[in-house]
């Protein structure tokens, strides 16, 4: 079983709203000339990169496959969540909602104080036809010892460059955005504050699996919580592989097993997955 089996459908009704999937959490939203970028990432290092020199973003990347946004939301401040985030606000004049960790980036990249707006959780804010709430949440404990990879926030002063390792990660935010009278909510790392999410009424399910093995029983649980009609895996690609060498799946993703805990929780849930860097319809 492959994500490929799995991929969306045209509509038979487009809404005009068009999304795509940018690889890892990324993603972009357009509808009525508004563009909206949650966790935008196109550098993808190499894993040899990452673990030995500094993290830049790969401005050739950025140019290459992003053309505009309006507004950038980060989930957190890992650097396959982030570090594209100053460029591509660089070259869109996008404003840009981050945590303490973020904005704190934000300031090391130069980029213009008026632009960042700073996020604890709990906001409601408008882009366009898109409104977006911030939603408390946390991340998946797989690092050594149960812990979160890479804990804290990303300092005050810090100086860029800096290694991948050294993007902590801040405060940690699930993302609601209605637009078209469609609900999506985006959930960029596997773990999840319950009493957060009541009530949310999510029609389309933005799921990230990386690591889902280290939240107990974290498939049927957020599932049963926000009760999708649609579900659409992500931060399941292999992000040290360029978006040019295809898509390729993290080791120990076990696809299969996620679609079969999707099913039995949700039996009436569709699964679909996004082909990688291709807007489509909704």
């Amino acid at each position: 079983m492959h994500p490929k089996d799995f991929q969306i459908r045209p509509p038979k009704r487009p809404t005009g709203l068009e999304i795509r999937w940018l690889g890892t959490a990324g993603y972009e939203f357009r509808f009525e000339g508004h563009t909206l970028l949650i966790d935008p990432y196109v550098s993808r290092l190499g894993l040899v990169h990452f673990l030995t020199r500094a993290a830049r973003p790969n401005r050739q990347a950025v140019e290459r496959f992003i053309d505009k946004a309006d507004a950038i939301v980060v989930g957190h401040s890992h650097f396959d969540h982030i570090l594209d985030v100053p460029a591509i606000a660089e070259r869109t004049n996008a404003a840009v909602y981050c945590s303490i960790s973020g904005t704190n980036l934000m300031n090391a990249a130069g980029l213009d104080p008026a632009r960042v707006n700073l996020c604890h959780g709990g906001e409601h804010f408008e882009v366009g036809p898109f409104k977006v709430q911030l939603v408390k949440s946390q991340h998946s404990r797989f690092g050594l010892g149960g812990q979160v990879p890479y804990p804290g926030d990303i300092p005050a002063g810090v100086c860029l460059p800096m290694k991948g390792q050294q993007y902590r990660v801040g405060q940690v935010f699930g993302i609601l955005v209605e637009v078209a009278g469609h609900r999506f909510y985006h959930q960029g790392s596997a773990d999840l504050i319950e009493s957060e999410l009541a009530g949310l009424q999510v029609d389309t399910f933005l799921m990230g699996i990386s690591a889902r093995h280290a939240t107990p029983n974290y498939v049927p649980r957020i599932l049963r919580v926000l009760k999708p009609k649609r579900v659409i895996p992500m931060h399941y690609d292999n992000f040290f592989k360029p978006m040019s060498k295809g898509l390729s799946m993290l080791p120990l993703m076990r696809f299969a097993k996620f679609v079969q805990e999707t099913r039995a929780t949700l039996p009436d849930a569709e699964v679909v997955t996004l082909p990688m860097n291709q807007r489509v319809q909704l």
